[in-house]
């Protein structure tokens, strides 16, 4: 049975399962919202969450964090630099810079949207369909490595790792090929300069011989 047909059967099923999948949903809601509250209620000290997956761009935020009067400064004049050095002058020495006046990103004061979505099985389409683009590569060579790397249900970073190292081959082969090609240049044309030097050297023997040969009749005749 394919993916498609699978997932259709399942959604024929669910039906009469959609008042127990909704009351679930809803507790899974509640119980997340009951995590968030606590969460606002014991996280009082400074901590640092990482909020993408993204392994080549990898973000932090913190949470909690004490500002102190030198921050809130700089942050209230960022746009305006000469302000801010002829205020941090006037405040040069000045301990109450490292005062903590404030609290950025405070959890207690903070909220957010918890939203729960049902996706369906992508995976097993995306895999179906995969192996179909599979199958026309083998009777369709033609198609290209990296149409199916882009086609296939790996991560997104995977592949971006696989095409990045598809596209150093490539760049490396066409240097060894440009080399190759310069060297066999540079070989043909050594050949030439060889077969010239041969031709000239051979030119000058004979030159010097019908030389030498007018030079002895000359004798002869004297």
């Amino acid at each position: 049975m394919s993916g498609r047909a699978e997932i259709v059967r399942q959604q024929a099923g669910m039906r009469e399962l959609s008042p127990v999948l909704d009351a679930h949903t809803h507790w899974k809601k509640r119980v997340y919202r009951q995590i968030w509250n606590r969460i606002r209620q014991f996280w009082k000290e400074e901590r640092w969450v990482r909020v993408t997956d993204d392994q080549d761009n990898i973000k932090f935020i913190g949470l909690n964090q004490p500002i102190t009067l030198g921050e809130q400064l700089q942050e209230e004049y960022e746009g305006d630099q000469q302000s801010l050095q002829v205020l941090m002058s006037q405040y040069q020495g000045d301990p109450r810079l490292n005062q903590q006046v404030g609290v950025r990103h405070q959890v207690s004061e903070l909220d957010v949207d918890i939203l729960i979505e049902e996706s369906p099985d992508v995976a097993t389409i995306q895999e179906e369909l995969f192996n179909n683009l599979l199958e026309i590569a083998k009777f369709r060579p033609e198609v290209p490595f990296e149409a199916l790397i882009q086609a296939s249900p790996l991560r997104s970073k995977d592949k971006d790792s696989i095409l990045e190292k598809i596209q150093g081959d490539k760049e490396m082969q066409a240097m060894a090929a440009q080399k190759a090609a310069e060297h066999e240049e540079i070989e043909k044309a050594g050949k030439v300069a060889d077969i010239e030097k041969t031709r000239s050297e051979t030119a000058k023997n004979e030159s010097q011989a019908i030389n030498n040969m007018m030079d002895a009749q000359n004798v002869a005749v004297i």
